[in-house]
């Protein structure tokens, strides 16, 4: 992200997700995590189609300001860690205790973008879109106000 865009998005006071390490985690444990929740959704109907695969390479190079290879390397770490499915929590605790509120409604709004990026949301998806909501913290009010977003973007 250039200067003038970090401070367009001051001036806009838009939600960035400048991740602070004082908790101890470092920036890529982080950003793992949040692939990790992203790829979770992409899977929760059992495909991760070509769509899907773009709308998460999307999420994380617009999030991270990450290069073609790291982000390829980042999902290949996060899709090893989908194997410890019981971990999902525990990660996004982490998560919850680095990221405000409105960070925390950025990443629900990549993560509906993934969901929506086949073009059809569907039962597994809503019951994984719950489970995340639940996960981060977020009230239904944080996904309605999240959902218009979508829609006007």
């Amino acid at each position: 992200m250039s200067f003038l865009d970090y401070l367009s998005e001051s001036l806009q006071a838009k939600a960035t997700l400048r991740i602070d390490q004082f908790g101890g985690y470092t920036t890529r444990d982080l950003q793992t995590m949040v692939a990790l929740l992203f790829l979770d959704g992409a899977w929760a109907d059992g495909t991760f189609d070509s769509e899907e695969h773009t709308a998460v390479l999307q999420a994380l190079e617009h999030l991270f300001q990450l290069t073609d290879d790291e982000t390829a390397h980042l999902i290949e770490v996060a899709d090893f860690l989908r194997r410890e499915r019981d971990r999902v929590p525990e990660f996004a605790a982490r998560i919850c205790e680095q990221f405000s509120e409105a960070q925390r409604e950025v990443l629900l709004e990549h993560f509906l973008l993934i969901l929506e990026a086949d073009s059809i949301i569907t039962r597994s998806e809503n019951t994984e879109l719950e489970r995340v909501l639940s996960l981060l913290k977020l009230s239904s009010e944080s996904v309605d106000r999240v959902r218009q977003a979508v829609r006007s973007q």
